[in-house]
């Protein structure tokens, strides 16, 4: 069953125009008019010559989210380390740095991924998505056909579900929650208009499932025994009632 979707979007076609895209334009607009300006470095050059002001917009940005490294990025400050990787900074008129986003390369699909989104919170009105456009104009102009936003989690309403695989993906994507909602994060995603693709889980039996669930909370967030054990609890046989018959 599908698990997420991720947005993907073409450089050759991607536009601002249309209604659509009103909040896409009305955020590189603040930006222009704040004087911020958008810079294109390998990863290794931004540690080098940016790694204070890169490290206190992250420090900022994850103490404002109440939370620590999250492993959904799938890398964290020390991939920069990567010559391959592509970051674009926002730097504001005075020369402080507003955010940054880095993109990982997927060479078979002649394509970017979406990696770390990093601003600070009082920083200029729609910088990240200024960010992500001006990267798209990049993309293009390196003949990268595809870019990935990265993969949005199901939107799970509630957290209470029946047993079996469902009722882990509840409580999978509510432990993530915690951090991140399903719904804004898919609602940030939308306006840059992707095509989305469904993504899966795939496991070689359904008695594997607890601890493939568990893996992937563990992959995504600090460590949660209690939504661990849930996870656990939530796939496993049902127990009857003390006293209640079990059916034939």
């Amino acid at each position: 069953m599908p698990i997420g979707a991720e947005a993907i979007l073409q450089p050759a076609t991607f536009e601002l125009t249309g209604k659509k895209r009103a909040d896409l334009r009305y955020a590189i607009h603040r930006c222009e008019k704040a004087g911020v300006r958008c810079v294109f470095a390998p990863g290794p050059e931004v540690a080098a010559e940016h790694a204070e002001q890169v490290r206190a917009v992250s420090g900022r940005w994850l103490q404002s989210r109440h939370s620590p490294e999250l492993g959904y990025s799938l890398g964290t400050l020390a991939t920069l380390a990567d010559p391959d990787i592509v970051v674009a900074l926002g730097f504001g008129g005075d020369g402080r740095l507003e955010a940054f986003v880095s993109w990982l390369p997927v060479p078979a699909r002649k394509a970017w991924t979406l990696d770390l989104v990093r601003r600070r919170p009082d920083s200029t009105y729609g910088v990240v998505e200024a960010l992500i456009v001006r990267s798209v104009a990049e993309a293009r102009e390196r003949g990268i056909t595809e870019v990935s936003l990265g993969v949005a989690p199901r939107i799970i309403t509630s957290p209470d579900a029946p047993r079996g695989l469902e009722a882990a993906l509840r409580a999978m994507y509510w432990g993530l929650d915690r951090f991140q909602r399903s719904r804004s994060l898919h609602r940030f995603k939308e306006k840059f208009g992707p095509r989305w693709e469904d993504r899966y889980l795939v496991v070689p039996s359904p008695s594997t499932l607890p601890e493939v669930m568990v893996a992937l909370v563990r992959a995504h967030v600090p460590p949660l025994p209690a939504t661990a054990a849930w996870i656990r609890s939530a796939l496993s046989p049902a127990r009857p009632e003390p006293g209640r018959p079990v059916a034939a």
